[in-house]
């Protein structure tokens, strides 16, 4: 597991505010044109993330532990164990960050 704080700032507050269940919060990380892939289904821009966040949290009360962090490049691939009210949990997910 990594410490929240030893992550680059951008990736903290995600977690961060995806552990306190801020939706705003959790969408005001991303870019505009981002791009959420979840349960078959996508989520384009931070509307659309905001509420797909607000959704999922109130059906899987979802949190996020950092497990793994990879630098490919231009990219940064962090592992999270996504634990929650969700059939599986915890999983192992990925979230791709382009700079």
């Amino acid at each position: 597991m990594i410490e929240i704080n030893k992550l680059p700032a951008v990736l903290a507050a995600l977690i961060t505010a995806q552990n306190e269940h801020n939706s705003h919060a959790f969408a005001e990380v991303f870019s505009n044109n981002a791009l959420v892939h979840d349960e078959g289904k996508e989520y384009s821009g931070k509307p659309a993330i905001k509420t797909w966040n607000e959704n999922t949290n109130k059906k899987y009360n979802t949190r996020l532990e950092p497990e793994a962090l990879q630098e490919k490049g231009e990219e940064i691939i962090l592992t999270v164990l996504v634990s929650g009210t969700f059939e599986g949990s915890p999983i192992a997910l990925e979230y791709h960050v382009h700079s």
